[in-house]
């Protein structure tokens, strides 16, 4: 069996206004999905991994188009719910509860979350959940055993750590870990080092 790269393109809710019926082309295109899909492992992939720092912001529309056909509009949030989103965003361990946040939009706890589901399309836990967990693709690389990571992500203890981890994704922490040792994460602060692997 050839091993090859493996490409996961998450579009996270608050990000994209997703069509009502919204059909990726793998399922539906095959053909279509995999010469796009080939089109995109060329030089544009190896020009904005290698690219220092932050990613230029074309390339999210332009993986959209390979991959998906057509750029994905851009979500527009309520500015105090965008606000929230943006700071959990740059520091996910970050231990808000709703009740900090809803404070922060000067909203009460329930519109809080009322409005927050209504913008984002997910709830407010669910949404700090998968945030956090998300922030382990991010120091797969580090180094740091499970009691740090779990630190440095916002969980009390690595038991917590481990297993919220294994809620949101189905897997271990210890096994997200030794399975990535060529997992370069490609986000808007550049690539992680195992990319280029």
């Amino acid at each position: 069996m050839s091993q090859g790269p493996v490409l996961c393109y998450l579009i996270e809710p608050e990000s994209a206004a997703l069509p009502g019926r919204f059909e990726p082309l793998a399922v539906n295109q095959p053909e279509s999905w995999r010469e796009r899909l080939s089109t995109l492992g060329g030089a544009d992939l190896a020009r904005w991994h290698a690219a220092p720092g932050p990613l230029p912001s074309g390339p999210d529309a332009e993986l959209d188009r390979l991959l998906l056909g057509q750029p994905l509009s851009r979500r527009s949030l309520d500015a105090r719910i965008g606000a929230v989103v943006e700071r959990v965003r740059c520091d996910p361990a970050l231990a808000w509860l709703a009740a900090d946040a809803a404070a922060h939009c000067g909203l009460s706890a329930s519109r809080f979350m009322h409005l927050f589901k209504a913008e984002v399309g997910v709830g407010w836990r669910s949404f700090r959940a998968w945030k956090r967990a998300r922030g382990l693709l991010n120091c797969v690389h580090s180094g740091e055993n499970l009691t740090q990571l779990a630190l440095t992500l916002g969980y009390p203890d690595a038991t917590h750590f481990s297993h919220a981890i294994r809620q949101v994704t189905g897997l271990r922490p210890s096994d997200i870990i030794s399975g990535s040792r060529h997992l370069g994460v490609w986000s808007e602060i550049g690539v992680s080092p195992g990319a280029a692997s």
